[in-house]
């Protein structure tokens, strides 16, 4: 077991810049129930586990710790790491996985693309919403928030390590499945409740202030909304993935 020090403070710390975590191709993941997950879950090849002794003695008693990776800190010293800034005992600093494109997961499946999704906590959401859903794979344009930003992680609540996250333009996505359906979601459109059914394709969802690109615009299958009832200007970019996907998803099923 090592011992905290300045110099993997420094490191740890420049995981939350996305430029880092791109050139040492890793990540930071928070909290007991995470980092619990991610050891349990052996999807991801860890470098550190970060915590405070008492984490430490109690997660010994539920999951096999590798000893050479564990390093015991101060639970002041963690605080001070954290993007969440109270109640953390543990961090986990992971390997990235590969953001190549797995058609396999899309072809002939409902897949996700986020259009320049920008927001964090929505693109965690969303991963969590794929994975409720039983979706394998959501895929992000370049301009969106990265999969591996901290809050992206926390908010996807685990389901980062059972859905598969690629980065793609739209347009390589496009080439590489012809007659694949693209359901674009918009603010005006067709109902999403006005097919009895629909064939499994990748839906598309916005940025959060100006909605779908042009060029998605032009070269989706279909341009799908969610009927406006009452006042409300817009709707949260993860809370509308919930309700297309459920619509959607549900309807394929049938």
């Amino acid at each position: 077991m090592r011992e905290w020090s300045s110099s993997l403070q420094k490191y740890v710390r420049s995981l939350n810049i996305p430029k880092f975590r791109k050139n040492y191709g890793k990540f930071l993941a928070e909290g007991d129930k995470i980092c619990a997950e991610i050891i349990s879950n052996a999807s991801f090849d860890i470098e550190y586990i970060i915590a405070t002794q008492s984490w430490i003695d109690n997660a010994s008693k539920d999951i096999t710790l590798d000893r050479d990776k564990v390093i015991r800190i101060s639970e002041k010293d963690l605080i001070a790491l954290s993007n969440q800034r109270s109640g953390i005992q543990v961090l986990i600093v992971a390997n990235k996985k590969s953001e190549n494109l797995n058609i396999p997961l899309i072809k002939g499946q409902f897949s996700i693309y986020l259009d320049d999704v920008q927001d964090p906590g929505n693109v965690g959401s969303i991963i969590r919403i794929a994975d409720w859903f039983g979706i394998q794979s959501v895929i992000r344009s370049r301009n969106s928030a990265d999969f591996y930003n901290p809050k992206v992680i926390q908010a996807s609540m685990g389901s980062f390590l059972r859905v598969s996250m690629c980065t793609a333009d739209f347009q390589d996505v496009y080439e590489h499945i012809p007659n694949h359906p693209f359901y674009a979601t918009a603010m005006y459109g067709e109902s999403i409740f006005a097919k009895p059914e629909y064939i499994p394709g990748t839906i598309i969802i916005g940025n959060e202030g100006k909605g779908i690109s042009e060029q998605v615009r032009e070269t989706a299958t279909e341009i799908l909304s969610i009927p406006k009832i009452g006042a409300a200007e817009s709707l949260n970019a993860a809370v509308a993935c919930g309700i297309v996907i459920s619509s959607i998803v549900n309807r394929g099923f049938e």
